[in-house]
């Protein structure tokens, strides 16, 4: 256990938990420096949040001190804690509660808030668990490329604990789950579940964790009911424990040896793959299997598998989220890049014993849906509104306009606190009633005017059309009686000047420099964080342009990250994702199975931005000796691809391409050339393509995800270039597939990537800087 340091410091260190993006879409911009005549400066920070753009935070700070105070809080996350009546906010800047019934906000206590100072994260926000309570967060702290500590940190004291020295890090957030009341944490670590019990840990009666497994699995393969019980998914079996019996079971037994068995299922549930949801009644269960298919499974004694229904969603989509509106009812929002229309929402109704479902609505700007308390209405957020409707018949009750609105929770059955680009506002669904509860980002910032003279004991505040004046010692809100002055900007007072001084490199654009007249001496207001860029080599490195495996090592920082398609589409939803999110244009290499397989993504991917260069027509080592690869074949079996490529989509492939595995020789690489292709190869190998089992033997080559992530981060080198392989590896094989695969984290590759100073890019943007 240990104890955050409260210590406050004179100069303000900015925390960096970072995950940049490089260049100027993911750089730290200060702006709008007004510095009062009592020393108060108000400023701005820019930041970009991946899937949401760029937004402004304000900020008021005391130089005397150096205590900082945020003025406006974005709501990135949203959560209602309705124990305490408090909204939870997270953000860039840190963590924030506000109370539903009145105007402003605090931040919670955390090493960065007690020493007045501002913790800005960027790239993967690394979402946090908070407790119903409101009193515990579960957190993850980088350790490696593809390990985190898990911690559980009390907000009230600042004490904290470490759950586990080494979860894997993955796209999906911390491994753990709260039990509905908060008595308990579910985590995963290592292909094992555990629990943790809040009571015991504060009376002092927590056991030694290896009392506290459960059993092998991960933490998609546990989930609680509303009422209390814990199901896991194991093999071909659901059971279900209540929390005592869980307690008991733990010390005697390995995990749910002899819990009840409560629904068996027609397939085997793989936990690198699929995840199960508990219903709130604890009476079914959904399990996403893959990245498309959804079944739900009703819990009842002696469940035959004939009696199971089935949801299966149409090819090419994958979920965005499961909303459980009451015990029968559920909505499930997918999309697919695939579609006219982006989102669906699809209802899943049970009446007389029966399920069915049917789509609902289907759009290209539907963001999330979420359930009043009671169930009978539900918020369906839109590109510029929220639209309420009646959950069972979905008749419009109201629409409230919002500036592209990013969560909604419900505080009753009759009032939402809503967020988006502009404030967080509590608003009553039947009256149409708002208070503006705290403001997301300020246009304009000004000291009011008393006796003549600039006061920084309120702060004006311009968002959007409407006006505020602020305490900003609790950032509570009101309307003046006159539109506040947003005059000229002041940086000179009797004590200090500030300036903005530009950075030529780094993780800042500009740094906020402050001159002290009495001292003579001129300081950053923050301290520059380390550096973790990975250096640019003295000597350049040849450059094959034949055989191109890498860029240049010294012109640039740039890499690339491939994506292989040979045969499935697993995995190209979560990818395509990410890269849109994070604005990376990539290569992907298709081949000619892929293509015959998927026709809808194939067209989909020729009209995204993305690079697509060939695979060949068939998925085979061209150099094994039981193969006869001559030119003529080669040459053939790139054309055919191309042609059934521009037969599908009317678009072309580019003219680079590589072998299946990778294979190259001599001869594979100049019967390419010979018709215009270029043989793009790569200097860090993922091995991902590689299945745990060949044939009835584990493979010699296959290493765990976590392993090969670590890797491809060491081995990283400007220039490089990255393969990542999409699928099932081996899915022809006795045994296919791995636990878990690397493209699942996706998202942690490129922001381990970016944090080292790299920038992703295209295959052709590295071989034209290579010249």
């Amino acid at each position: 256990m240990r104890t955050m340091n409260m210590a406050r410091t004179t100069l303000l260190t900015l925390s960096m938990a970072f995950l940049l993006v490089t260049g100027a879409a993911g750089d730290v911009v200060f702006s709008d420096l007004h510095l009062s005549p009592d020393n108060h400066l108000l400023f701005q920070a820019e930041v970009q949040a991946p899937g949401i753009g760029r937004y402004r935070a304000a900020f008021l700070t005391e130089l005397s001190d150096g205590h900082t105070r945020a003025l406006t809080v974005f709501p990135e996350q949203m959560q209602y804690l309705s124990a305490i009546g408090e909204i939870h906010v997270q953000n860039r800047f840190g963590i924030f509660r506000l109370r539903s019934d009145e105007s402003g906000f605090q931040p919670v206590i955390t090493e960065q808030s007690r020493s007045g100072s501002i913790d800005v994260t960027l790239g993967a926000l690394g979402e946090s668990l908070v407790s119903p309570d409101g009193q515990y967060l579960i957190r993850l702290e980088r350790q490696s490329p593809s390990q985190a500590y898990l911690i559980l940190q009390n907000i009230g004291s600042g004490e904290e604990i470490v759950l586990s020295r080494g979860v894997e890090r993955t796209d999906s957030g911390p491994p753990a789950k709260f039990s509905p009341d908060g008595s308990v944490i579910v985590y995963s670590d290592t292909n094992s579940l555990y629990y943790f019990s809040i009571p015991a840990y504060e009376t002092g009666r927590l056991t030694s964790e290896r009392f506290r497994r459960i059993g092998d699995g991960s933490i998609g393969q546990a989930g609680f009911s509303e009422n209390g019980y814990l199901f896991l998914a194991r093999g071909r079996v659901i059971y279900r424990t209540s929390l005592n019996a869980l307690f008991a079971r733990s010390l005697l037994h390995d995990g749910f040896v002899s819990s009840t068995a409560v629904a068996r299922l027609p397939f085997a549930f793989e936990s690198g793959l699929d995840t199960m949801i508990a219903a709130p009644d604890g009476r079914s269960v959904l399990i996403q299997r893959g990245s498309d298919h959804i079944q739900l499974f009703p819990i009842q004694p002696a469940t035959d598998i004939t009696d199971i229904p089935a949801l299966r969603l149409p090819p090419g989509t994958q979920l965005l989220e499961t909303t459980w509106v009451r015990d029968g009812l559920l909505y499930i929002l997918v999309t697919s890049p695939f579609s006219s229309d982006r989102t669906s929402l699809y209802r899943v109704r049970q009446s007389g014993g029966r399920w069915t479902t049917d789509r609902a609505l289907s759009t290209q700007d539907i963001r999330s849906i979420v359930s009043s308390p009671d169930g009978r209405r539900i918020a369906v957020l839109q590109r510029d509104r929220v639209v309420i409707r009646d959950s069972e018949a979905l008749d419009l009750v109201a629409t409230i306009s919002a500036d592209r609105p990013l969560n909604v929770v419900w505080t009753s059955n009759d009032e939402l606190v809503l967020g988006d680009f502009e404030t967080i506002r509590r608003v009553n669904v039947g009256t149409a009633r708002e208070q503006v509860l705290a403001l997301s980002r300020a246009d304009r910032l000004s000291f009011p005017v008393r006796a003549g003279q600039e006061s920084a004991d309120s702060v004006n505040v311009l968002t959007g059309l409407r006006a505020f004046v602020m305490d900003p010692s609790s950032a509570e809100l009101e309307i003046p009686e006159d539109t506040p002055d947003f005059g000229l900007r002041n940086t000179v007072s009797d004590r200090f000047r500030v300036y903005l001084d530009v950075l030529p490199s780094g993780r800042y654009r500009n740094q906020i420099m402050v001159r002290n007249v009495a001292s003579l001496e001129t300081r950053p207001l923050f301290e520059t964080p380390p550096f973790r860029f990975r250096p640019l080599p003295e000597t350049a490195e040849p450059v094959d342009f034949e055989y191109f495996r890498h860029g240049s090592r010294a012109r640039s920082r740039d890499v690339a990250v491939v994506i292989n398609l040979p045969r499935s589409s697993e995995g190209l939803l979560h990818v395509l994702d990410v890269l849109d999110r994070y604005e990376i244009t990539a290569t992907m290499f298709i081949g000619g199975e892929f293509i015959r397989r998927n026709p809808e993504a194939t067209r989909a991917l020729a009209r995204s931005r993305h690079e697509i260069g060939s695979l060949f027509a068939i998925h085979r080592d061209l150099t094994d000796a039981e193969f006869s690869a001559d030119e003529a074949f080669i040459q053939q079996g790139l054309a055919e691809t191309q042609d059934l490529y521009f037969n599908l989509t009317g678009s072309e492939l580019s003219l680079i391409w590589h072998a299946p595995f990778y294979a190259s020789s001599p001869l594979i690489r100049s019967a390419g050339a010979a018709i215009g292709y270029r043989y793009i190869g790569r200097d860090v190998e993922t091995l991902d393509w590689v299945p745990l089992w060949t044939g009835e033997r584990r493979s010699a080559l296959y290493q765990p995800t976590s392993a090969l992530l670590e890797r491809v981060v060491r081995n990283a080198m400007p220039g490089s270039i990255i393969n990542l392989t999409l699928g099932i590896p081996g899915e022809t094989g006795l045994f296919p597939g791995r636990p878990d695969y690397l493209w699942q984290r996706t998202e942690t590759l490129i922001n381990e990537l970016q944090d080292l100073g790299f920038s992703v890019q295209p295959v052709s943007t590295l071989l034209s800087r290579a010249r």
